[in-house]
């Protein structure tokens, strides 16, 4: 098992956070999937200043839409 601690999970939204900047023009809010996503978005909104969505009918293709889930 291992461990994910906050420091290493504030270091890299502090980088996922450099690599969505140049988008920042085109995005107007984020929507973070119920549960983990929530998480990832919330702390993203205060790094980039965007408003968190919470109503999936407020979503537009303006919209950054965020998971805690990766896959490939």
């Amino acid at each position: 098992m291992r461990k994910y601690i906050w420091e290493k999970f504030d270091w890299d939204i502090k980088r996922l956070a450099q690599k969505i900047e140049p988008a920042l023009v085109e995005l107007k809010n984020i929507y973070g999937i119920p549960r983990g996503g929530l998480i990832v978005a919330i702390t993203l909104s205060h790094q980039l200043n965007l408003p968190v969505v919470l109503d999936k009918k407020k979503i537009t293709g303006k919209t950054l839409i965020v998971d805690d889930i990766v896959d490939s």
